[in-house]
């Protein structure tokens, strides 16, 4: 790209010749002197334009403005309605027009193929037997809007659209579809990118406001006064195993305790004391919350059962908050009983050790396993997943990166467990280094009954 030549505006689309030009690129095109000084104001240095999305730097010039009138009023009871408007720009575009008007505009390589709707892409792998695949951005459906981001790039060696999307409702990682255009293309692809940019625009805006609600909502649940946590307790926890456990267990003469319910926080450990002169119940259990009964566990299997893990040298029982209730002054806890993993208790529990095959393979964004394994220990959990494609399961990090497969033999095993409707806890039971340098890493897969 020359700067003497004259040019569209990256980012707002304006023609600008050599004296409207700052020195600023983003995606290989110069930034107008427009634009360029309304980012820096923003707070966006020029080290940091390229990594923003173009519909972040038209917002922050101004170009799309978003009206949210009642995120100031937002309240746990009142949460139902917000308005979000997108100021346009008039219609100079006949790409948007066309699509519109409920045309497609099509992009094709020769391994890819796309057509560009109203509210959804559909594109076409001809490298797997012509499979078609849709991707949904209409703005009347927020919450199944896929799209994250779409750009271009141009090189010396080729010109090619990035599509940046979530593969499926819920999903955190953004896959990306590559197509490669001609360059005669460019200024309708310029024009689709910007359409479709002001859909991801509002996108954007409703996941701000959702966030804020999800905050407030989450608010509610931590500290309202129906407060209750969603937590479990955790499988393995040192060299302690979850044998057994019990969750919503009401506690009994809780408003007949001298305490102040509004003080009870979700999620915080209990004690027990057991009253064995206790005139009512012999069995009794008493519930300590921060040195202060705040109830009784039921007299029911529990009371035994708590009685045995504690008379037992390589047994806990663990308790935490659950539930409060404080309108009617009712309390629920869960209950965790553990076992020591003895060589002797490891033998009852139903596991598997395998070592991870294909741990030099990169991930789908080009780095290797081998990174990945440099950063994780002995006792990490990992997760796993089946990949239909190669028959194996796929073991992660908790930061969802690959570590390695489980072979095709075991993977099969463990996946019969799966079709009974059992479930996986894997922990990393050693790494080590092969004689070739390479990190090696056997785990222990623990099967549970659901």
């Amino acid at each position: 790209m020359s700067i003497f030549k004259t040019e569209d505006c990256p980012i707002c689309g304006n023609k600008t010749n050599a004296f409207q030009k700052t020195m600023a690129r983003y995606n290989g095109k110069f930034i107008c002197r427009s634009c360029y000084p309304k980012i820096i104001k923003a707070g966006v240095n020029v080290w940091e334009i390229k990594k923003k999305t173009l519909a972040e730097l038209q917002q922050l010039i101004g170009d799309i403005q978003v009206s949210i009138d009642m995120q100031q009023n937002l309240t746990s009871e009142n949460m139902e309605i917000i308005e979000t408007k997108i100021a346009k720009k008039p219609a100079d575009n006949s790409i948007a027009e066309q699509i519109k008007n409920g045309k497609s505009y099509h992009l094709e390589d020769t391994s890819t193929s796309i057509d560009f709707y109203e509210h959804y892409l559909e594109y076409t792998e001809k490298r797997y037997s012509n499979t078609k695949w849709k991707l949904d951005y209409d703005t009347e459906k927020l919450y199944a809007f896929q799209l994250k981001e779409v750009s271009y790039e141009i090189t010396d060696y080729h010109n090619a659209v990035y599509i940046r999307y979530l593969p499926y409702s819920g999903a955190l990682i953004p896959k990306t579809l590559i197509v490669y255009v001609d360059k005669r293309e460019l200024k309708n692809i310029q024009k689709l990118i910007s359409y479709l940019n002001e859909k991801i625009a509002v996108k954007y805006q409703y996941d701000k406001i959702e966030k804020t609600r999800e905050e407030l909502r989450e608010l509610e649940r931590v500290y309202g006064k129906y407060r209750y946590s969603i937590n479990q307790f955790a499988f393995l926890d040192e060299d302690h195993y979850l044998k057994e456990s019990a969750y919503d267990v009401e506690l009994e003469n809780v408003k007949a305790c001298n305490f102040d319910i509004s003080t009870v926080k979700i999620e915080e450990a209990l004690y027990f004391e057991f009253e064995p002169n206790n005139l009512n119940d012999k069995h009794a259990i008493k519930v300590i919350y921060h040195n202060q009964c705040i109830g009784y566990i039921p007299q029911n299997n529990l009371q035994s059962m708590m009685k045995a893990y504690y008379e037992d040298p390589n047994g806990q029982v663990r308790g935490f908050i659950q539930r409060v209730n404080e309108h009617n002054k009712e309390i629920q806890i869960g209950l965790g009983f553990y076992k020591q993993l003895t060589k002797e208790e490891l033998k009852k529990v139903p596991h598997m050790d395998v070592s991870l095959i294909k741990t030099s393979k990169k991930d789908f964004m080009g780095t290797s396993r081998q990174e990945h394994l440099d950063c994780v220990s002995e006792g990490d959990e990992v997760y796993l997943e089946y990949d239909y494609e190669t028959e194996t399961y796929l073991v992660t990090d908790d930061c969802a990166n690959e570590l390695g497969e489980i072979s095709k033999s075991k993977s099969q095993k463990l996946q019969e467990y799966e079709d009974e409707g059992k479930t996986f806890y894997g922990v990393i039971l050693e790494t080590d280094y092969s004689d070739s340098g390479k990190n090696t890493c056997e785990i222990r897969i623990f099967i549970k009954e659901e």
